[in-house]
């Protein structure tokens, strides 16, 4: 007979194991939306990019006095986006990229906040929020021994 007190355990044990699978899912499924996102988002503006750039060096001109600093600012930054959108999607160095795109995002959104706010901020704004919950929950999974790529 087993005694009374190893059930709750067992349930525990159980429902922990309940938790940290859903937990994973929870994961997974906003890491994979934040990289669509970012990576749709980057593949506008390759689509775009004359539009894009030209947009760029309007906004910013008087920010940034360098014309020729700013079209190749604003030629990489699409590409970037693209990149970092597959990388997210495909869980290589989660916690690095999401570093950087955070810190992409916040200096877009400080440039933004400098010349015009626009409906990029809210992309952007976007962008941070969903960075850093992924970034939280991915920290977190390391320590549930769930998501971890010893690689990076």
């Amino acid at each position: 007979m087993q005694a009374l007190s190893e059930k709750p355990t067992y349930f525990f044990i159980k429902d922990k194991v309940n938790y940290m699978y859903r937990f994973k899912n929870l994961t997974n499924t906003l890491r994979i939306i934040t990289g669509v996102v970012i990576a749709m988002h980057g593949l506008m503006h390759i689509v775009f990019l004359s539009e894009y750039i030209s947009g760029i060096i309007d906004q910013l001109y008087d920010v940034i006095p360098s014309e020729s600093g700013l079209t190749i600012i604003a030629a990489l930054l699409p590409f970037l986006d693209f990149f970092i959108g597959l990388l997210l999607l495909g869980n290589i160095c989660t916690k690095k990229i999401l570093w950087v795109t955070i810190s992409i995002s916040i200096l877009m959104s400080f440039f933004i906040v400098l010349e015009q706010i626009n409906l990029s901020l809210l992309y952007h704004c976007c962008v941070i929020v969903l960075s850093v919950i992924v970034y939280v929950t991915v920290k977190t999974d390391k320590y549930l021994n769930l998501v971890y790529n010893p690689k990076c």
